[in-house]
């Protein structure tokens, strides 16, 4: 737990009660009740990784704000392990055994109690990226060091940006922003851009030549390339119908036509910026796009 100076005794109480769940007190204390007992124990304590604040400790903090608890701006829950064997364990072993108890993404091995979840680690200063001065060549270097994968057309497009319109340099923060919002995978710049190929204009783009195949389909859509999923024309089947979806009430079974949904969602990958709510986006995907669909 973090602290902002000195809490009062209300506060310390509050505190006591809202981790204690109000019906376990008893296991509450400023000391571990888990200890290595003798030295045939290995204790090993797994927590989140200091420089990342978690969900829990979000949730944690809003619900402590909520109650009259300014002072904690952050509260972490972390995990002890005791071994117990013929002998401790050597450091190899203990560092095979926790690497199958946590996430090395997202938690740490915690070797001795914290007293503070400052990690030493010191956020890297804004750097200008000189395009006034060198140009193309500026961004080309700045994107082969981050790994932007900035193309020619990327390139130019942004030198012209800030040398002509904006008339200024660019930060490393901003070409990282660039290279993430304005990416293939979030503009779509190459597969719904225009083509021309041997100074031809295409008629159609990439995406609208694979839209185009529904066209002599079995016509069995009912919604494509409209949201990020599909839905396939269903069947009737039995449904349960409340009488009244306002309120509590009785249920009836009608029969409805039910459409099958399908839809596949990637942005599962947790990243060294947002571990959490990287790997969140996964599961909200999911649910957005089961629920948000045709709507």
């Amino acid at each position: 737990m973090e602290i902002q100076g000195k809490l009062t005794l209300e506060q310390e109480k509050r505190l006591y009660w809202l981790l204690g769940e109000t019906y376990e007190p008893e296991k509450i204390g400023t000391e571990t009740f888990l200890k290595s007992s003798d030295q045939n124990s290995t204790l090993i304590e797994l927590g989140p990784r200091l420089n990342f604040a978690t969900a829990y400790s979000s949730n944690a903090v809003s619900i402590l704000r909520s109650c009259g608890i300014e002072n904690v701006t952050r509260l972490e829950r972390s995990r002890r392990f005791l071994i117990e064997g013929a002998c401790a364990l050597s450091q190899k072993q203990r560092d095979a055994c926790a690497s199958h108890l946590h996430d090395r993404m997202t938690e740490c091995v915690y070797v001795q109690r914290l007293d503070s979840f400052d990690s030493g680690i010191v956020p890297a200063k804004v750097k200008t990226v000189p395009v006034m001065k060198e140009g193309k060549s500026a961004l080309k270097q700045i994107s082969d060091q981050l790994g932007l994968s900035f193309d020619d057309w990327d390139l130019e497009y942004y030198t012209k940006l800030f040398k002509e319109d904006l008339k200024r340099d660019p930060t490393d923060v901003e070409c990282f922003d660039l290279a993430q919002s304005n990416s293939e995978h979030s503009r779509h710049w190459f597969f719904s851009g225009k083509m021309v190929i041997d100074g031809k204009p295409m008629e159609k783009t990439l995406f609208r030549m694979v839209k185009d195949t529904l066209k002599d389909s079995n016509k069995n859509s009912k919604i494509a390339f409209h949201d990020n999923s599909s839905v396939l024309q269903g069947f009737e089947a039995p449904t349960l119908i409340s009488s009244d979806p306002l309120r509590s009430n009785k249920l009836r079974v009608e029969k409805r036509t039910r459409h099958p949904l399908l839809t596949a969602e990637t942005h599962n990958f947790p990243t060294g910026i947002a571990p959490f709510a990287g790997a969140e986006t996964g599961p909200g995907g999911r649910i957005r796009d089961v629920q948000a669909t045709g709507m």
